[in-house]
């Protein structure tokens, strides 16, 4: 088979699979229900991945650039609902998670500048760790909101 160009989808298929090697294909075929090589053609670009199978390959390897490829250019995060309803419990550990964030963040550019250049790798983490401390502020941001509804209602009754 000759050099196939990988574009899209398919690249982020190809870094997360055979250059990060984070996944078993095979692991993760059986639990999308799809054959082996299947697989390997979507992340090969020999097809195309369905739409309809994203939230599978989530849920098989519970990795938010699946999801966030398709609502970052929409400028939207994927922040998981079970998360939400559990912020309401501790606006404090949320903040405190979100400074980790914030840190990692830092952390990260200052690594990427140590060589006085940023390299793509270096660049995808980097965002990486920003959308990470994004989904952070979003959950923050959730949990005060619900805080407040819920004193205001208290107070009101």
């Amino acid at each position: 088979m000759g050099h196939i160009a990988h574009t899209g989808f398919q690249s982020l298929l190809y870094y997360v699979f055979i250059f990060e090697k984070k996944y078993r294909v095979d692991e993760t075929a059986k639990k999308l229900g799809i054959h082996v090589q299947t697989l390997y053609d979507y992340i090969e670009g020999v097809r195309y991945f369905p739409p309809d199978l994203i939230p599978d390959l989530y849920f098989a390897t519970k990795d938010y650039r699946f999801l966030e490829f398709f609502l970052k250019p929409c400028g939207l995060v994927a922040v998981p609902v079970k998360q939400i309803a559990e912020s309401k419990k501790d606006i404090l550990n949320i903040l405190i998670s979100g400074a980790k964030e914030d840190g990692d963040v830092v952390r990260a550019v200052k690594y990427a500048l140590d060589d006085g250049k940023i390299s793509t790798d270096e660049l995808r983490e980097i965002e990486k760790e920003i959308d990470e401390a994004i989904r952070e502020k979003e959950l923050l941001r959730k949990a005060i909101r619900e805080a407040v509804k819920t004193s205001i209602t208290s107070f009101q009754m």
